[in-house]
């Protein structure tokens, strides 16, 4: 049955008449017992919850995995949709993978009287990056298969393979103002009579102006008050090409859960082009004194970047900076599956994060002018001996020249500091 102007039930009416023979077995293995299979590419589901009342009978609330870009949440009944939607996900293509291997196996443990329990496995397809996880014993199969299911997910999560396009989409919350209470002129006469009394006055009609506050995505503040030791790094890097070349290191951003896929975008440097790259690092665990360096770290860079105070405590920082060592790019030229995100970690240069947390500036080395020139590569300068001021981006040293050395060539090759923006 289809409710008359339901475009969902419309659209689901329309794939079974055109289901392709792939399709039709995966619907076939369904129908036939409870190990079912492994869901074609093809297969296509709404992120939009459904919700029966037989749902809530045997639904445990306190478990659930939320995910911190939607606030989406899989619970015990939608567990089973998303690892169908992740199975599919992972197909590649063969018309003979998954056809005689089952998505879920059954165990029956016999126990005291007539009751049995039942306990649930989960094997997912060839190249997911968890095989196969097993639930607890439950009376029945379908309890059996729900808590293996919401398992199978909470394990995806905590190792970020869980893209947040899987997550059920929550109710929209609405925005609309209340409109306010109406008072007649009359009664606001009879309150302004009783100035003595404890009568709460009225609010005055607005000037006009309205405030609009910011929006913030719901990443920040479902990531703030959830920390377990682990860090999930995104790596930022550019292509970034110039003449004289000057390659821009990259910059990793390391977040409290999984920042979601950001797609490449384009920057100019001076009116030339460039791409910006996002990348997935595998996530590790940090003990105190990473997690000390980092947030001091993460502080230079917003002083430095913003050129004023910045403070932030340990506890509420939502996000960290960290370097890159030029190794990195050796990482990337590595053969990798889908699921194989490299390792970040050990390309985190801790001595100049150290370096650069303890101290907001150092003095050039001086002694010659080979040590100089070393000393300045990728380099930013400054003049005084003050935190916040102007600061530079070394160019290039000139020793055939002085503070009293008349330009005749250009005046831009014979500036020894351009101004850094």
């Amino acid at each position: 049955m289809a409710e008359r102007g339901n475009d969902v039930h419309r659209r689901v009416l329309s794939e079974i008449a055109r289901m392709d023979k792939r399709m039709q077995r995966w619907v076939d293995s369904v129908a036939e017992g409870p190990e079912s299979s492994p869901p074609p590419a093809t297969l296509t589901e709404t992120s939009d919850p459904y919700r029966s009342d037989s749902d809530d009978e045997d639904d445990d609330a306190d478990a659930f995995v939320k995910d911190p870009t939607t606030s989406g949440l899989i619970q015990s009944f939608n567990a089973t949709t998303v690892v169908y939607k992740f199975a599919a996900s992972i197909d590649s293509g063969d018309d003979d993978m998954g056809s005689g291997q089952p998505l879920f196996e059954f165990q029956q443990l016999r126990g005291h009287g007539s009751r049995n329990m039942h306990i649930c496995t989960v094997i997912l397809p060839s190249g997911s990056p968890i095989p196969s996880v097993s639930g607890g014993p439950y009376p029945t199969q379908s309890a059996a298969r729900r808590a293996a299911c919401l398992q199978v997910c909470e394990e995806l999560y905590n190792g970020g393979y869980l893209d947040h396009r899987l997550f059920p989409r929550p109710r929209p919350v609405s925005v609309r103002q209340q409109r306010e209470t109406y008072v007649s002129p009359a009664m606001l006469e009879e309150i302004s009579d009783k100035e003595d009394d404890d009568t709460p006055l009225v609010k005055q009609k607005s000037s006009g102006t309205r405030c609009y506050p910011r929006r913030k995505p719901d990443f920040w503040s479902n990531t703030k008050g959830v920390f377990h030791g682990r860090l999930y790094p995104t790596v930022i890097s550019t292509d970034r090409v110039d003449d004289p070349p000057q390659p821009y290191q990259p910059l990793v951003i390391l977040t409290r859960l999984p920042l979601p896929p950001v797609e490449t975008f384009r920057i100019f440097f001076a009116g030339m082009p460039a791409n910006v790259y996002f990348q997935q690092g595998a996530p590790f665990e940090a003990d105190e004194e990473e997690l000390s360096l980092l947030h001091k770290y993460t502080l230079r860079i917003s002083r430095t970047v913003a050129n004023k105070p910045f403070i932030c405590k340990p506890e509420e920082m939502v996000y960290f900076f960290a370097p890159l060592s030029s190794s990195w790019f050796t990482e990337l030229t590595k053969p990798r599956g889908k699921w194989d995100f490299p390792n970040v970690a050990r390309h985190i240069p801790w001595d100049l994060v150290k370096t650069a947390a303890e101290n907001w500036v150092i003095g050039l080395k001086r002694e010659s002018i080979e040590s100089l020139v070393e000393d300045i590569q990728d380099a930013v300068v400054q003049d005084r001996w003050v935190e916040f001021t102007r600061r530079y981006e070394a160019i290039k040293v000139r020793s055939d020249l002085s503070p009293l050395s008349k330009p005749v060539d250009s005046p831009v090759r014979v500036l020894i500091l351009s101004h850094h923006f």
